[in-house]
C-alpha cells in the first residue's frame, strides 16, 4: 500500500506544483495588468488578450519561477534516495549523441504524425502551434529551447521518472512518466509526440544517470521543430524536394546511429 501511495504521489505531485505555479503566475499577471489598465470588464478583456498574445513568454516566466523549488525538491530527493548507478565514462560524448538523437527523433516523429493524419481527427493542435511558433524567433529560442524544456525535465524526469524508478522497473516508470508528459500537453496530436519523445528522454536518463542527457535531447528536438517552422523553410522544401529528401534520409540515419552510440557508450 505504501508503494502504491508513493507511485500515485510521484505521478500527481510534481506536475501539480508546476501547473499551480503557472496558473497563479498567469492569474496574478492578468489581474495586475487589468488593474493597471483601469479595471472593469474592459480592463479584464484587454488583459486576457495580452495573456493570450504572450502565452509562450508567460509560460517560460512561470517555469523560471518554478525552477528553484523544483531543484530544491530534486536535491532533497537525491539526498534521501541516492542512485546506485553512476554516470558512465566519456559522458560528454554521450551527451552529444543524446542531443543528436533529439534532432533525429523530432524529424522522425513529425513525419510519422503527418503521415498518420491525426491532425484531421483531433482539434487543438493548430491553436497550440500558433502559440508556439507565432512569437518572434528570439522568444521561441528563449522559451521553447532553453527555459521550458528545463522546467519540464525537472518535473517529468528528475522528480517523476526518477521517483517512480525507485519502486518500478524501467519500462513501467518510463511508460507512466511519458503518459503523464503526454497528458500534460493537452491534445492528442502533441500528446502522441510527447509520449514517444518522453520515453526516449527517460531512456537516456536511465542510461546516462545525468539529468543533462534528457535536457539536451529535449531542447535539441524543440530547436529543430522551431527551425522547421520558419517561414523561409517551407518554401525551400517545396522548391527543393530532392534536397529535403536527402536531409530526411540523413536525419533518419542519424537517429539510428545516435541511438546505437548512446547504447554503446552506456553499456
Amino acid at each position: 500500500m505504501q508503494k502504491l501511495s508513493r507511485i500515485v504521489l510521484r505521478l500527481i505531485f510534481p506536475p501539480f506544483i508546476y501547473m499551480t505555479i503557472q496558473i497563479v503566475c498567469s492569474t496574478a499577471i492578468m489581474y495586475g495588468y487589468a488593474f493597471y489598465l483601469g479595471g472593469g470588464e474592459r480592463g479584464l478583456y484587454q488583459s486576457a488578450q495580452f495573456i493570450s498574445q504572450h502565452a509562450l513568454l508567460l509560460t517560460a516566466f512561470a517555469a523560471l519561477l518554478a525552477l528553484p523549488l523544483l531543484f530544491w525538491l530534486f536535491s532533497r530527493d537525491v539526498e534521501n534516495r541516492p542512485s546506485a548507478s553512476r554516470p558512465p565514462q566519456g559522458l560528454a560524448i554521450t551527451l552529444l549523441w543524446a542531443a543528436l538523437l533529439g534532432l533525429g527523433l523530432c524529424l522522425t516523429l513529425n513525419i510519422a504524425l503527418n503521415l498518420s493524419g491525426l491532425s484531421q481527427y483531433f482539434t487543438g493542435f493548430e491553436e497550440v502551434s500558433a502559440r508556439l511558433y507565432m512569437p518572434p524567433f528570439w522568444q521561441q529560442l528563449l522559451a521553447t529551447v532553453l527555459i521550458i524544456p528545463l522546467g519540464e525535465e525537472m518535473v517529468f524526469r528528475a522528480l517523476m521518472f526518477r521517483g517512480l524508478r525507485a519502486d518500478l522497473p524501467f519500462w513501467a516508470a518510463a511508460l507512466l512518466s511519458s503518459l503523464a508528459f503526454a497528458i500534460y500537453h493537452g491534445n492528442v496530436y502533441q500528446g502522441v509526440y510527447a509520449f514517444c519523445l518522453g520515453f526516449f528522454m527517460a531512456w537516456v536518463y536511465e542510461r546516462c544517470q545525468a539529468l543533462l542527457a534528457p535536457v539536451l535531447l529535449h531542447l535539441s528536438a524543440n530547436l529543430l521543430s522551431i527551425l522547421l517552422s520558419l517561414d523561409s523553410v517551407q518554401p525551400w522544401m517545396n522548391a527543393h524536394p530532392s534536397w529535403y529528401l536527402l536531409f530526411v534520409m540523413v536525419m533518419l540515419a542519424a537517429t539510428v546511429v545516435s541511438y546505437v552510440m548512446v547504447r554503446k557508450h552506456t553499456a
